[in-house]
């Protein structure tokens, strides 16, 4: 029963009489542990509850345990007393998960911002997530749009007979297939008695509960996460939630190393075609030179000779011989043979088809704006087919007077293909070479047509005007623009009109490609 006279006393009676020192109880009263009164003056009085709340306070802390007086004070502030309710240090097992959690989103984070290898930061993502909700294995797979298949990025736990065998599968084909084309979870807590692709190698690899989050990014769908029990324990919703937390993290990781392996592959075919050019145009240039050395030769072969021709002829001989070299083109190259050695050979090895080349009546001088423009374009469209091409692809030249026809038949199986279509850049020097594209399907094949006109860049300098010819051979005398357009008696803005009908009409641009053209073509 409370006494009709209440005690209290002042703070520094309450210290002394609770044991705690002014500040502490000033620091309780500003957490709201402690509720003194307070005089007309602003003097603190400590009831007898207070006292009582005090020691005891007192007696939770021992000047360490701050988070725990954090605590106390947060119960204040929320109406619950924290002195009368048992308080308890030990976190709950969610609390504890979501701490661990969020160590594990710090590690693999840590991970994928630190290394430059993608592949081998996802693969460590995989494993540490697998192990935090007790998976056997996993697996990222990945999306290929173009063999409209998905293939294995990263694995763990699964054995090489497993990945191999299984192998790339149809874009849409089984569980996985599904979750990538829903964007949807799923998950079984035994795989044995429901999967029908590859149930033989599932048992062999002792797999049952199964799990799969989908990888995407905004509308564009990735590729997907596979993780594996070899009990049957379903996977829980929080697994599952974390896997999708996981792959959101890792999608854009992805996305950028398949962007730098795709850069780095181009360069590198790039300058494989490169040098490849350049080994044949040697080839071609030692060829000339040794033609020419062997006219020379035998023109003066004839002097020696009894039968030597008058001393006028030697002019005229000279004159022939300076006209021969003129009008020989720079790109007398084996075409035939650079498509074997950099497109059917390497096509054959990597994409493991039966690749021939067939060739009719084939020139053996082209320009070498022609040549090289038809070999890029030659190498795009195989590189495209092969992607798409089963069993076999056979690349076909053909030449008449007036055009070149380039073709590709591969074929396509018994299941029914969309029509190939090139890619953007194939489609481009298409339309650099004036040329045209046609699809021909058959039952089990398709055949890729280009036409290109045989003087789509051989003559290319019919197309400029009189003057434009004059400002082209002015260029060549190397002056500057100013010098040009004074000895043209033309102002510095018409030279520049010509100069970009040049560029334009020659599909160059630079002079330096200009000047070259009219030295290999002799526009």
């Amino acid at each position: 029963m409370q006494s009709a006279n209440p005690r209290f006393v002042t703070i520094g009676v309450a210290a002394r009489e609770t044991g705690a020192p002014v500040w502490r109880l000033r620091a309780w009263e500003a957490s709201g542990l402690l509720t003194p009164a307070r005089t007309a003056s602003g003097y603190r009085l400590f009831s007898s509850d207070d006292l009582d709340r005090a020691r005891r306070l007192a007696a939770e802390l021992d000047g360490t345990e701050r988070l725990h007086a954090l605590g106390l004070a947060h119960a204040a502030t929320l109406g619950v007393d924290p002195i009368a309710q048992p308080t308890s240090l030990a976190p709950s097992s969610a609390e504890l998960r979501a701490v661990q959690q969020l160590d594990l989103l710090r590690q693999i984070t840590h991970q994928l911002r630190s290394s430059d290898d993608v592949r081998s930061s996802v693969a460590f993502a995989v494993v540490q997530v697998a192990q935090f909700i007790g998976a056997d294995a996993g697996a990222v797979a990945l999306a290929d749009l173009v063999r409209q298949k998905i293939h294995a990025y990263c694995t763990f736990g699964l054995s090489r007979r497993f990945t191999q065998e299984l192998g790339p599968w149809r874009l849409h084909q089984g569980f996985g297939g599904q979750v990538y084309a829903l964007r949807e979870p799923i998950t079984f807590p035994d795989l044995q008695p429901v999967v029908r692709v590859g149930r033989a190698m599932i048992i062999a690899e002792g797999l049952r509960a199964y799990a799969c989050v989908p990888l995407f990014r905004g509308s564009k769908r990735v590729g997907i996460l596979e993780m594996y029990k070899r009990t049957p324990e379903p996977f829980s919703v929080d697994d599952l939630d974390l896997l999708e937390v996981i792959s959101s993290l890792i999608t854009p990781y992805i996305e950028t190393g398949l962007l730098e392996e795709q850069t780095r592959a181009l360069q590198q075919d790039r300058a494989r075609h490169f040098r490849l050019l350049i080994a044949q145009f040697s080839t071609a240039a030692q060829r000339r030179r040794e033609r020419l050395a062997a006219g020379l030769r035998s023109f003066a072969a004839e002097f020696e000779g009894r039968d030597a021709p008058p001393i006028d002829e030697v002019p005229r001989r000279l004159g022939e011989l300076a006209d021969r070299a003129e009008r020989v083109r720079s790109t007398e190259f084996d075409f035939l043979e650079l498509v074997n050695a950099s497109i059917i050979d390497r096509l054959a090895e990597s994409n493991e088809l039966n690749c021939s080349l067939e060739s009719g009546s084939w020139p053996t001088a082209l320009s070498t704006a022609l040549a090289s423009r038809l070999y890029l374009l030659l190498v795009r469209l195989a590189d495209e087919v092969a992607t798409v091409a089963e069993g076999h692809l056979v690349v076909g030249l053909e030449a008449s007077a007036d055009e070149i026809e380039v073709s590709i038949e591969f074929g396509t199986g018994d299941a029914a293909h969309d029509p190939f279509v090139p890619s953007a850049e194939a489609t481009e020097v298409v339309d650099e070479l004036n040329g045209t594209v046609s699809t021909v399907r058959r039952p089990s094949t398709s055949r890729v047509i280009v036409s290109v006109p045989r003087d789509a860049i051989d003559h290319r300098g019919d197309l400029l005007t009189r003057r434009e010819r004059e400002t082209l051979e002015a260029l060549r005398s190397g002056l500057t623009n100013r010098e040009i357009a004074a000895s043209l008696h033309i102002s510095s803005k018409t030279l520049q009109n010509h100069l970009t009908a040049i560029y334009r009409k020659l599909q160059v641009s630079s002079r330096a490609e200009a000047i070259g053209l009219v030295d290999e073509t002799s526009i």
